[in-house]
């Protein structure tokens, strides 16, 4: 991406979220420092972070050092000051961040869905199922459910199921792995109890796993991963922060990440 180009992207995200003055920007300012960026477990689970975090090195000239975290504490990281830049899929949360004031810039990233996930030979919950009644079903017959129960974006879309359906399960039936999504999904599959993950990392995990698709809906049940920037001040990486922000939001990444597959399976679709 010419330099003319990443102005006018960085730019035209700044104007967007309305994130800080130049007088901010520059005290903020640590040239030749690290960026931080916080991100939510499911890119690094996926390996998209990973293809993704040497580019932005080789191509800014910027190191970046990437802490992969559940997206509540992504966002409290950038709350706090120690992280400049987060990936985060929890809408709500990232709200609440928002409106604490300690974050700014909030923008869409990538996309893909979350899924409903059990052993072979579970009955199949029917796809035409809204995702309410889909958790009703879950919850009627009794099915173990395995949760993530870590603050994460995905444990923050499956709470917001339940609450929306009325009912959970309970005792033995509900289970909280206090873990990220690779984890969960190993432990729903060893003790063969149903989880909801998003599609990406299930994919990426699926060889390993003695699980299927049990429920999806994607256009009721999106995983949406967004950034967000820490205000201007102290520690903060201003000037680094928002480079990664515009890199990413820029069209080279963004094809980057339409392109980024594993066994010929789309994992993520681009968002900015």
């Amino acid at each position: 991406m010419s330099s003319k180009l990443g102005v006018v992207a960085l730019l035209g995200l700044l104007l967007l979220a309305g994130c800080g003055d130049d007088g901010d920007a520059a005290a903020g300012t640590r040239d030749g420092r690290a960026v931080i960026l916080a991100a939510t477990t499911s890119l690094e689970d996926t390996g998209l972070l990973g293809e993704l975090a040497p580019r932005f090195t080789e191509e800014t000239g910027r190191e970046l050092k990437t802490l992969s975290v559940p997206s509540g504490q992504a966002l409290a990281l950038v709350e706090r000051g120690a992280a400049d830049v987060a990936v985060t899929n929890a809408p709500v949360e990232e709200r609440a961040a928002l409106a604490t004031g300690k974050v700014c810039c909030h923008a869409r990233v990538m996309q893909n869905d979350f899924v409903v996930v059990g052993p072979p030979g579970t009955e199949p919950l029917p796809e035409d199922l809204t995702p309410r009644e889909a958790m009703r079903a879950i919850a009627a017959r009794e099915l173990l459910f395995i949760s993530r129960g870590d603050e994460s974006g995905t444990n923050e879309f499956e709470l917001g199921l339940w609450e929306r359906a009325g009912v959970k399960p309970v005792g033995d039936r509900y289970l909280e792995s206090g873990q990220g999504m690779g984890a969960t999904l190993r432990i729903a599959s060893d003790k063969a109890g149903l989880t909801l993950s998003d599609r990406g990392t299930f994919v990426a995990e699926r060889e390993h796993l003695d699980l299927e698709i049990l429920y999806a809906s994607p256009a009721a049940m999106p995983a949406v991963y967004s950034l967000v920037l820490a205000k201007p001040g102290g520690r903060v990486n201003t000037e680094g922060g928002e480079a990664l922000a515009a890199w990413l939001r820029s069209p080279r990444t963004q094809r980057r990440i339409a392109d980024f597959e594993i066994g010929g399976e789309q994992l993520f679709r681009p968002a900015a």
